[in-house]
């Protein structure tokens, strides 16, 4: 009766350890949330955001932002549980990639974003010397030193048009032809985020 007794409790001990064991190896759960901005910090849907964890390979989550920019992920694990850090990773077409590394949190925690395009905005007006619109002007942009192409244009009716150029802060050649008017050729720097750059053509004669 009592070797019936004691083989129960020692059961029931076994039970009581495993049981502990397996609460006490679940990972810890975080939510990371935040939003995805683009460079006007206006939000941008549908940009997809993967957490990969660097030491635990086999570890990786992902969602998507909404309609507001936001997102958040309640399923990644907190700092221990699945290593000391993370890759995040956010693709979205027409911008450019980010990847960074990031540590983990305890609880929970706000990462926000912010997406740069694949080219920036380049715009401005064509016209003549008496500020009357160039119509079918063909603009061009190439960065000095001939890297990543050259970019293109051509002015519409009201001798406006607009571009994109791949980098900011950087040097630009312009280039403006129209048939009747002296090629224009000039250098520019290409401001942080927004650029106009206008243009007067003058006639051949001159």
């Amino acid at each position: 009766m009592r070797i019936g007794k004691l083989y129960k409790t020692l059961c029931f001990l076994i039970v009581l350890v495993s049981l502990t064991s397996a609460v006490s190896a679940a990972p810890q759960i975080c939510m990371v949330s935040g939003k995805i901005t683009n460079w006007k910090l206006e939000p941008i849907d549908g940009a997809k955001i993967i957490f990969e964890a660097t030491e635990n390979k086999g570890f990786a989550v992902s969602t998507y932002s909404d309609g507001n920019g936001n997102y958040s992920s309640n399923q990644m694990p907190s700092s221990g549980s699945a290593g000391t850090s993370y890759w995040i990773t956010i693709m979205k077409d027409g911008y450019k990639p980010y990847r960074g590394k990031a540590s983990y949190c305890s609880n929970e925690i706000t990462r926000n974003f912010k997406l740069e395009p694949n080219l920036f905005p380049i715009g401005g007006k064509i016209t003549d010397k008496n500020s009357e619109p160039i119509i079918g002007a063909q603009i061009s942009f190439e960065q000095d030193g001939g890297n990543f192409g050259i970019q293109s244009a051509t002015s519409n009716e009201n001798g406006s048009y607009s571009a994109g150029i791949p980098n900011r802060l950087t040097t630009y050649w312009v280039t403006v032809r129209k048939e009747g008017y002296k090629i224009y050729r000039s250098r520019f720097s290409s401001s942080d985020y927004e650029n106009v750059v206008n243009v007067v053509l003058k006639p051949e004669e001159q």
